[in-house]
C-alpha cells in the first residue's frame, strides 16, 4: 500500500470517535467492574487493568498513518462478513488469507462492529478483559499464574490495545497449550485448525507439535522406541532437505532485502543456524541499532519474557520428555524467526507467538503437574 492511500485511509478511518466507540467503552467498564467484583486481583493488579483500558486513547494519540496498517482489512471485513450473514468469509476460508480468517473470527463475536482504529483497538481489549474474566471465573487459584501472566506482560497490553490478530493469537495460545497438556485432543485440534486460519504457516507447525506431542505421551515410546523415532524423524528431515534445498533457500533469502542470505548446504548445517541463531536472538531482540520511544519497550518486554519463561522451567526441577519438549519448542520457534526474519518490526511481532505460546505451555505444565500429585 503506497504512502498516498496509506494517509486517505488513516484520515477516513483514524482514530476518531463514534457511537460505537461508547458502546465498546461501556462493555469494557462492566468487565472490568465484573472482575473486580470477584474480588480475587490485588490493587496493582486492578490499577493495571484499568490503566489498560484507557492505554486505547493513549494510543491512539501516537498512532501513524503507515502504523500495522493490515488493520483496515479487519474494517472492511468486519462489517461486509456480518451483512452477508457470514457465507463470502466462509466461502474464503480455506484460501488461508489470514487477516480474512481472523476478521471472520472476530465478526462472530457479539461486539459491536468497529468503525475507527479507535474502535478496533477497544473491540480487542473487550476480548482481553473478557479472557481475564474467564479466567477468574472459571477457577482462580488453578488458573492465577496465568491470569498474572496476562496482567504483567507489557505486550499483551499493546496488542490488545491496537487491534490485529495479534490479540485472536494469544487467546487462542492460551486455549491450545491448555487442551494440550491437558491431552484434551478433540479440543486441542480444533484450536490447532483455528490457528492455522489465523498463522497459516505457524499454525500447521503447530498442529505438527500437537501430533509430536501426543504420542510422546505413550508409554510405549518412552524407552528405546523413542529414539529410533528421533532417528527417522532426523533422516527424514535431511532427505527433504537435500531434496528441497533450492527451494528452502529461496524461501529465506526472500525475507533478507538488506543483508545476503548465506545459502544452506544441508539440514546439519539449518540446525546448526537454528541454534546459534537462538543463542544471539538476544542480540537481535535488543536492536541497539535503531533505539527509539517503542524498540525500547519492546525489546525490554521480549528480553524479559524470555527470562520469564527459563524461570519457569527451573522452577519444574525435573527434566522428562515434556520438559524436554517444552525447551525444544521455545527454541525451534524462536530460533527460526531469527534465523528467517530480517525486519526488527516484523520480528518481534512474529516472536510474539512462539515466545507466549511457550510460557502458556509451561505455565500449564506446571499446573498440571502440581494438581497430579
Amino acid at each position: 500500500m503506497d504512502e498516498r492511500n496509506q494517509l486517505l485511509l488513516f484520515s477516513k478511518y483514524g482514530n476518531n470517535f463514534s457511537i460505537t466507540t461508547g458502546v465498546l467503552l461501556i462493555i469494557l467498564i462492566i468487565l472490568f467492574f465484573y472482575i473486580t467484583d470477584k474480588k480475587k486481583l490485588d490493587k496493582l493488579s486492578i490499577l493495571i487493568l484499568l490503566t489498560s483500558i484507557f492505554s486505547v486513547f493513549v494510543l491512539g494519540l501516537i498512532d501513524k498513518f503507515d502504523f500495522s496498517t493490515d488493520r483496515y482489512n479487519y474494517l472492511f471485513n468486519i462489517p461486509r462478513f456480518r451483512e452477508e450473514f457470514y457465507i463470502s468469509g466462509i466461502k474464503e476460508t480455506l484460501v488461508f488469507r489470514s487477516s480474512n480468517n481472523a476478521a471472520l473470527i472476530y465478526s462472530f463475536l457479539p461486539l459491536p462492529t468497529p468503525k475507527t482504529l479507535l474502535d478496533f483497538g477497544l473491540f480487542a481489549k473487550c476480548i482481553y478483559l473478557a479472557l481475564i474474566f474467564f479466567l477468574i471465573s472459571k477457577n482462580f487459584e488453578r488458573e492465577k499464574k496465568i491470569i498474572l501472566f496476562l496482567i504483567y506482560f507489557p505486550l499483551f497490553h499493546f496488542y490488545s490495545s491496537i487491534g490485529g490478530k495479534e490479540c485472536l493469537v494469544f487467546v487462542l495460545s492460551y486455549f491450545w497449550s491448555q487442551s494440550l497438556i491437558n491431552k484434551k485432543i478433540i479440543a486441542n485440534l480444533i484450536f490447532g485448525f483455528i490457528f492455522a486460519l489465523v498463522k497459516f504457516e505457524f499454525g500447521f507447525l503447530i498442529l505438527l507439535c500437537s501430533f509430536i506431542y501426543f504420542v510422546l505421551q505413550l508409554k510405549i515410546l518412552r524407552s528405546y522406541l523413542l529414539l529410533i523415532l528421533i532417528i527417522l524423524f532426523y533422516l527424514t528431515s535431511y532427505y527433504l532437505f537435500d531434496r528441497y534445498i533450492d527451494f528452502i533457500n529461496y524461501k529465506f533469502k526472500g525475507f533478507h532485502t538488506n543483508s545476503v542470505w548465506l545459502p544452506m548446504n544441508n539440514f546439519n548445517d539449518f540446525l546448526i543456524r537454528l541454534i546459534s541463531s537462538y543463542l544471539t536472538s538476544p542480540l537481535k531482540i535488543l536492536n541497539l541499532q535503531n533505539l527509539n520511544y517503542l524498540n525500547i519497550p519492546f525489546s525490554i518486554s521480549i528480553i524479559l519474557g524470555y527470562i520469564y519463561f527459563y524461570i519457569e522451567i527451573i522452577k519444574l526441577r525435573k527434566i522428562n520428555i515434556e520438559v524436554t519438549f517444552l525447551v525444544l519448542f521455545k527454541i525451534i520457534f524462536c530460533g527460526l524467526y531469527t534465523l528467517m526474519i530480517e525486519n526488527w518490526g516484523t520480528y518481534q511481532r512474529l516472536l510474539f507467538t512462539p515466545l507466549v505460546l511457550s510460557i502458556f505451555i509451561t505455565i500449564n505444565y506446571s499446573i498440571y503437574i502440581k494438581n497430579d500429585k
